[in-house]
């Protein structure tokens, strides 16, 4: 279920978020160059950078769940696990408020 949800629905859903965030950076034409001056874009692309190498790691430790590896306690899961939502947090506070 596990390999299914990572290859069916999270795989393709973060190639669609991360092509679709470089089209609309690619083709805004309302102001050319707006990006370079943005930093709170600047802020959102390094979380979702951050985003996504929690996003590969969780991939391998599937893998290594498959293979029965275990790489680390419980508690290193549990605590890992809330990597995305705090990181999801501030990329929508970073898209909303725009601070800086």
């Amino acid at each position: 279920m596990e390999r299914r949800l990572l290859n069916a629905i999270m795989n393709p859903a973060t190639v669609v978020t991360v092509g679709l965030g470089i089209w609309m950076v690619a083709y805004r034409t309302e102001a050319p160059g707006w990006w370079a001056s943005s930093g709170w874009l600047h802020a959102k692309i390094l979380l979702v950078g951050l985003m996504l190498v929690i996003h590969a790691f969780l991939a391998k430790w599937r893998k290594d769940f498959e293979a029965d590896r275990v790489p680390h306690d419980s508690r290193f899961f549990r605590v890992i696990n809330e990597g995305p939502m705090l990181l999801l947090v501030g990329i929508v506070i970073l898209v909303i408020v725009q601070p800086f």
